[in-house]
């Protein structure tokens, strides 16, 4: 039975980008009456992608604690986190949110295994510089990112 929205990713950092996606993948899930599985990349993918990555754990603790705060999702919201290696299982998701960004690794998935799968889309969280902010971005110092989200989500681009 398709009874859940998924979304993945690794969630370093858990940017502006990140909670977009979060937020997007929470309100789907509500008003199509699915449960969201975040699917968190393993530690061991994480690792390969770029050193220094948070654990796991880690990783979930932040995202549970982003949707804790929302006095709503906390209380609607059935959620739960799965570790991953291949983006979701086959035939089981109803949908999947993804951004525009890598809409193309859901197109090639769906396509391949899952011709069934709706593929829901996000809005993009840009930076200052007009470019998607991404932890690649965060992590090399390209972008400051603010100590509390910026109500329309830009960042300040760091000056080299």
């Amino acid at each position: 039975m398709r009874n859940y929205i998924c979304v993945y990713g690794t969630f370093e950092g858990l940017h502006e980008g990140h909670r977009a996606l979060i937020k997007t993948s929470i309100e789907y899930a509500i008003g199509m009456n699915k449960k969201l599985v975040i699917l968190v990349s393993s530690n061991e993918y994480a690792q390969s992608k770029r050193r220094g990555t948070s654990s796991y754990i880690e990783r979930c603790y932040m995202i549970s604690e982003f949707i804790k705060a929302d006095k709503d999702w906390k209380y609607y919201v059935d959620y739960s986190f799965a570790e991953y290696l291949d983006p979701f299982p086959n035939g089981k998701a109803f949908g999947v949110v993804t951004s525009k960004d890598t809409i193309q690794e859901s197109i090639n998935y769906r396509d391949i295994f899952d011709p069934k799968l709706l593929i829901l889309i996000a809005p993009t969280v840009y930076g200052e510089d007009g470019k998607p902010i991404s932890s690649t971005k965060i992590i090399g110092d390209e972008i400051v990112q603010p100590e509390k989200p910026l109500l329309n989500g830009t960042y300040k681009i760091k000056d080299v």
